[in-house]
C-alpha cells in the first residue's frame, strides 16, 4: 500500500499524515497564545501525533473512502493506542522538565493512553465494556494493523515492531485510584479535542488577544473628545474600572451599583486575555454584544475578535449579514464561535457550565476555561440550582487554572459565606458606590397594581411597568388599552396614544420579539450627559426587563418580585440621572394580602414572603430616597445565612447546596452535551408556531420548509432558511401542551420539527391563549 493512501477524513480525502500535521499546527497556535493553559505539553504533542493512527484500520477504510456501513468497526481511538511504545516513551520522558513532577512515568502512560482511547465523546467505553467480543475485535484488528502499518509512512511517529494493547493505561480517573490524575488528564484530552477539532472544521483552535487593552483606551479617548466643549467633567476611567484593571491576576466579587460601568470594568478585568463574559437574559446578552461591537470595537474585525453564544446565535449572525455593507462569512464566524476559539465571547452560563455534569466531551470546553477569565453579571438573578452548578463549576475551573470575576449590583450575604465554605479563594472589596448620588426615591403600596394607578402617573413621562408574569402583563397593558378607549376623545393632558402603549415579554415569536427588544432600547436610551430620547410612553415588561438592559425611564412601576430583582427593576429608572424631585419615581407594589403575580412559580414563595416582610418593615420608616448603598446592605442582610437558613427559605439554601455537593451529578460521560444543556437549564420548552402565524405566513413557511431538503441547495442556504423558519416560532412550556394535538409539522430534518398548534397571537400581544381540548390555558411565566 501506497504513502498517502490512509484517508483521515472523507469529505476533503485528507490523510491521516495531513490531517495530523494540522493538529500539530493547531498544538503550536494554542501553545504560542496560551503558554498559561496547565496543560503537559509534551505529552499533548504525543496524542497529537498518534490519536488517528488507528484510523489505518482496513473497516474505516471502507467506510470512509466507499461510505460503506460496517459491522464490528472498533473505535479507531481505541486501536491507537496501539501505536504508543510506553517502555520507549518513559525512556524517552525520564528526567524531562515536565516530567518532574511524576512520582512515576505510569501516571504519565496512564494519561496519555487514556486521552487517545476516549478522544472521541461518542466512545463512552469504560473497562467494564471490555466483553470477550471486544477483545476478540481488538485482536483482530492489531494483527491486520501489524500488517497494513508496513505501508505507512510518516517520520513524526515512531511504530512499535509488535503492536500491543494495553488496556491496564485505560482510566476514567474519576472514581479509581488515580483520581489524583483527573484535572491533568481533562487538560490532556480536552486540548486533544480542541486542536483536533480545529483542524477538521479548517479554523485556528484560537485567535490571539492582541486588542482589547488598545481599544479600551481609544475608548476613552473618544468620549474625552466628544466631552469638550461640553458641560461635562472630563471623562476618565473610574474606581471601579481602575481596581479591576489592576486586580487582572485575582479572582474577583465586586458590588456596584448600576451605572458606574460595569461592563468595562470586566474588559479591563479580561485585559488582553481569552474571555468570557456572561449575563442572565438573551435580550441583555445581545445589548452587551452590540455595544461591545460597535462602541469597544468600532465594528472592526469582528469576526476574529468577538462571539455571541447563546441559543439562537446564528440568526443574530444572518441578521448582522442582511444588515451589514461587508461580506461577513457567517458559517465561518459561526463555527470558530461554536469552538470557542475567538479571544472574546459573550454568552449565557449554560454555554460554559455545563461542563459540571460531565458529559460525554465536557473536557474540551473546561479545558479552554481552564486559560481563560470568565465574569459573571449579577449571579443572583439565577435560580438556586444554577446558582450551585455556578459555584460548582467555578470550582473546577479555577482549581485547573482559571480565573472568575462576579460582578453584581447587590450581593446575597450567605452566598459569600457558601463560596467560602467550598474553598473558593476571591477577594471582595467594599461596594462602589456613589455617595453623594441618590437615583430612586420609593413609594411603597400595599396592593395590587393597578391600570389607574399607571395612568395617574403616566402625565407624559417614560414609564416601566414591570409585571413577574406575561399573564400580568396583558392584564395591564388590556385594562390601558382600554382606558385609551375612553379617553380617546379626551382633551386631557394625560390621554395615551396607541403608539404610547408597548409590551416586552417572553412569549413573542422570535422576528416580533427582536423588533419589540430594539425598540425599547432605542426608547429608553439615554447618553452619557443625561439627554434622553424626547419620546413618551409606557412600556409593560416581564422581568426580562431586569437584567443588564441599559435604558433609563423616567418612572418605575413594579410589582414586588424578590429584594434582588425589585432593585435590578430599579437600575431601568434613571440608571444615569440623580433624582433631585419631589414625591417618588419608583412605585412597588407588593400585592396586599394576596400574593404578586408569579409568587409560587417562577419565585420562590419563601423568598418573595421574606422580602415582602423585611421590606415592608424598612418602607415603614426609612425615608423614601433609597442610597445604593442601602440597596446593597439591604440585599446582603435580607439574604444572611441565618436567614436563609432559617425554616422559611431552608428549602431555597438546600437547593444550592444539593447542587454544589451531589456527587452523582457529576458521574463523567453519563450525560449528552444537549442533555446537560437541559439538566443545566431545566428546559422543558418546546418550540412551536401558532396557527394563525402559520396561515398568515403559509406561503413563506412552506417555501422554506422544502429547500431544507432540497439537494440542490448549499448547506449554508439550508441553515439560512432553518433560521428563517425560526423567526415564526416561541417557546412553550411542555405543561401547557399536554393533550394538544398539533394542526401540522414542519419537518426540519429526520428528527427534528416544528409543531404547529392552535393559539391565539397577534405582534402586539404576543402569545393569548392555548387552545385545550375545549379550554384555553394562559401564561404564567416570564
Amino acid at each position: 500500500m501506497a504513502e498517502k493512501e490512509f484517508l483521515a477524513k472523507s469529505y476533503t480525502e485528507e490523510t491521516i499524515q495531513e490531517h495530523t500535521d494540522k493538529v500539530l499546527q493547531e498544538y503550536e497556535r494554542l501553545k504560542k497564545f496560551y503558554k498559561n493553559c496547565n496543560v503537559n505539553w509534551t505529552l499533548l504533542e504525543q496524542a497529537c501525533l498518534y490519536h488517528d493512527l488507528g484510523k489505518m484500520n482496513s473497516k474505516f477504510q471502507r467506510k470512509i473512502r466507499n461510505a460503506e456501513k460496517v459491522e464490528d468497526e472498533v473505535p479507531h481511538g481505541i486501536l491507537s493506542t496501539l501505536f504508543l511504545d510506553a517502555k520507549r516513551l518513559k525512556e524517552d520522558f525520564q528526567g524531562a522538565d515536565d516530567f518532574k513532577n511524576f512520582d512515576d512515568l505510569d501516571d504519565a502512560m496512564y494519561l496519555l493512553f487514556s486521552a487517545i482511547f476516549y478522544h472521541h465523546d461518542r466512545e463512552s467505553f469504560e473497562k467494564s465494556d471490555f466483553t470477550d467480543n471486544l477483545e476478540k475485535n481488538i485482536n483482530r484488528e492489531k494483527d491486520s494493523l501489524q500488517y497494513i502499518v508496513k505501508n505507512f509512512k510518516y517520520d513524526k511517529v515512531r511504530i512499535p515492531e509488535k503492536l500491543h494493547f494495553r488496556d491496564k493505561y485505560i482510566n476514567r480517573f474519576s472514581n479509581s485510584d488515580k483520581s489524583n490524575l483527573l484535572g491533568e488528564y481533562v487538560l490532556l484530552k480536552g486540548c486533544l479535542n480542541r486542536v483536533d477539532y480545529a483542524a477538521s472544521a479548517h479554523v485556528p483552535v484560537e485567535i490571539e488577544n492582541d486588542f482589547l487593552e488598545n481599544k479600551l483606551n481609544s475608548f476613552m479617548e473618544k468620549l474625552q473628545k466628544s466631552a469638550i466643549g461640553k458641560n461635562i467633567d472630563k471623562p476618565e476611567w473610574n474606581d471601579l474600572q481602575n481596581f479591576m484593571k489592576d486586580n487582572r491576576d485575582e479572582n474577583l466579587v465586586v458590588i456596584a451599583q448600576t451605572g458606574m460601568g460595569k461592563t468595562e470594568a470586566g474588559l479591563w478585568w479580561i485585559g488582553n486575555n481569552k474571555g468570557f463574559f456572561t449575563l442572565p437574559v438573551r435580550t441583555a446578552i445581545n445589548a452587551i454584544y452590540m455595544r461591545i461591537k460597535e462602541e469597544i470595537l468600532d465594528n472592526k474585525f469582528i469576526e476574529e475578535r468577538l462571539g455571541l453564544l447563546h441559543s439562537e446565535t446564528r440568526g443574530i449572525y444572518l441578521q448582522l449579514q442582511s444588515e451589514s455593507d461587508e461580506n461577513l462569512d457567517i458559517e465561518n464566524y459561526f463555527t470558530v464561535t461554536k469552538q470557542l476559539s475567538l479571544p472574546l465571547t459573550v454568552c449565557t452560563v449554560d454555554q460554559l457550565f455545563t461542563t459540571v455534569f460531565r458529559y460525554r466531551g465536557y473536557e474540551a470546553k473546561l479545558a479552554t476555561l481552564s486559560y481563560s477569565k470568565i465574569v459573571i453579571d449579577e449571579i443572583q438573578m439565577y435560580g438556586p440550582e444554577i446558582i450551585g452548578f455556578l459555584i460548582c463549576g467555578l470550582k473546577m475551573v479555577t482549581e485547573l487554572g482559571g480565573r472568575f470575576a462576579i460582578m453584581t449590583a447587590t450581593f446575597p450575604g450567605f452566598l459569600r459565606d457558601i463560596m467560602e465554605s467550598c474553598g473558593l479563594k476571591f477577594i471582595m472589596p467594599e461596594p462602589f458606590v456613589d455617595e453623594k448620588r441618590i437615583r430612586h426615591s420609593v413609594e411603597w403600596h400595599e396592593e395590587g397594581i393597578t391600570a389607574d394607578f399607571i395612568f395617574e402617573k403616566y402625565n407624559n413621562n417614560r414609564v416601566l411597568v414591570v409585571c413577574n408574569t406575561v399573564n400580568k402583563c396583558k392584564e395591564v397593558y388590556k385594562e390601558l388599552s382600554n382606558k385609551m378607549d375612553l379617553q380617546e376623545n379626551s382633551s386631557d393632558s394625560k390621554s395615551i396614544d396607541e403608539s404610547e402603549l408597548n409590551m416586552l415579554h417572553g412569549k413573542y415569536i422570535y422576528k416580533d420579539r427582536i423588533e419589540k427588544e430594539k425598540a425599547i432600547l432605542s426608547f429608553g436610551k439615554i447618553d452619557e450627559g443625561g439627554t434622553k430620547d424626547n419620546r413618551k410612553g409606557i412600556w409593560i415588561a416581564s422581568s426580562i426587563a431586569e437584567a443588564s438592559l441599559d435604558v433609563d425611564f423616567d418612572i418605575l412601576i413594579t410589582e414586588l418580585s424578590d429584594v434582588n430583582g425589585l432593585f435590578q427593576r430599579m437600575g431601568r429608572c434613571y440608571r444615569k440621572r440623580s433624582w433631585n424631585g419631589d414625591g417618588a419615581n419608583c412605585y412597588v407594589f407588593d400585592g396586599g394580602e394576596k400574593k404578586c403575580s408569579g409568587a409560587g412559580y417562577n419565585i420562590d414563595e419563601n423568598i418573595f414572603e421574606l422580602s415582602k416582610e423585611k421590606l415592608r418593615e424598612y418602607f415603614k420608616t426609612a425615608p423614601r430616597e433609597l442610597r445604593e448603598i442601602d440597596k446593597m446592605n439591604l440585599v446582603r442582610d435580607i439574604y444572611s445565612t441565618e436567614n436563609m437558613k432559617g425554616s422559611k427559605c431552608r428549602k431555597y439554601y438546600d437547593k444550592i447546596k444539593k447542587c454544589i455537593e451531589q456527587p452523582t451529578l457529576y458521574l463523567p460521560a453519563e450525560n449528552t452535551k444537549p442533555d446537560a444543556q437541559k439538566l443545566f437549564r431545566d428546559i422543558t420548552t418546546e418550540t412551536v408556531i401558532p396557527l394563525v402565524v402559520f396561515e398568515n405566513n403559509i406561503g413563506e413557511i412552506e417555501i422554506l420548509e422544502k429547500s431544507l431538503s432540497d439537494r440542490n441547495l448549499s448547506m449554508e442556504e439550508k441553515i439560512e432558511n432553518r433560521e428563517k423558519l425560526k423567526a415564526f416560532t416561541l417557546g412553550i412550556e411542555r405543561y401547557q401542551l399536554e393533550n394538544v394535538r398539533p394542526k401540522a409539522t414542519i419537518k426540519l430534518g429526520k428528527y427534528e420539527e416544528i409543531k404547529i398548534i392552535d393559539a391565539e397571537y397577534n405582534p402586539e400581544m404576543g402569545l393569548i391563549s392555548i387552545t385545550k381540548e375545549s379550554k384555553e390555558i394562559e401564561s404564567n411565566i416570564i
